[in-house]
């Protein structure tokens, strides 16, 4: 039970965030594409402005490959169009990465997820200590650490999330690990592990667990502050 209510208290926030962040991105866009007529202008704005979580996230591909031994090639933090499924699609950067096993290639694609976690983990605990209260908070955000955390949030938030590319293995590499185990079940039997994680490290993630948590709703309730601040905008901009 238990278990059930922390990955339930994991999975809200992290669903609130993938989703106020997949409306935010597209309303930036549109807003930029709006005011300047041009939705090249738009991509390259966007770009500019998340250019951090652009690096990050590419870099986490690049930097997991090479640890796996997998050969990189072209990167790029600019934006581009690339046709996909005889679709155009923006695609904000790039790294070229040789094809691997299915294994490899989920570990690789399933890196930016990891990395904006522990970012939001990590940024947490930095800015708002072990102890997060609104009014924490409050203070915090009228901070020049606010600033860093705000605009550190929204950067990772947006490009944190995988993209479909990143995806495709992930099915397959999921598919054999849950055969492997149930052919190791047959065998073998369910095998029996006596394992105590250390109480220094056990500590260490329940605090970071809690901190991604925190992280997660900080920057949630942020990209929901935006979301209603560019519809007002929009509404405004309708009546003239």
């Amino acid at each position: 039970m238990l278990i059930f209510l922390n990955t339930l208290l994991f999975i809200a926030p992290v669903f609130i965030l993938y989703i106020t962040s997949r409306i935010l991105t597209s309303m930036m866009l549109e807003f930029f594409a709006h005011g300047f007529q041009n939705r090249k202008l738009a991509v390259w704005l966007y770009s500019l402005l998340f250019l951090p979580g652009i690096i990050l996230h590419e870099a986490s591909h690049v930097f997991v490959a090479l640890a796996l031994f997998v050969r990189v090639g072209d990167i790029s933090f600019f934006p581009r169009l690339e046709k996909i499924d005889n679709k155009e699609e923006i695609q904000l950067g790039y790294a070229q990465i040789a094809q691997s096993d299915v294994f490899r290639a989920s570990a690789i694609g399933v890196a930016p997820l990891l990395l904006g976690f522990l970012l939001l983990g990590f940024g947490s605990r930095y800015v708002f200590g072990e102890f997060v209260s609104w009014k924490s908070i409050l203070n915090t955000v009228l901070s020049w650490r606010g600033i860093v955390a705000v605009y550190g949030g929204l950067s990772i938030s947006q490009l944190m999330w995988t993209s479909k590319s990143d995806r495709q293995e992930w099915f397959t590499a999921l598919v054999l690990l849950i055969s492997v185990g149930i052919c190791i079940y047959f065998l073998f039997g369910l095998p029996t592990i006596s394992f105590t994680l250390p109480s220094v490290l056990s500590r260490w993630m329940i605090t970071l667990f809690t901190s991604t948590i925190h992280g997660a709703w900080f920057v949630a309730g942020i990209n929901t502050v935006m979301i209603v601040v560019i519809s007002l905008l929009f509404r405004k901009r309708s009546y003239r």
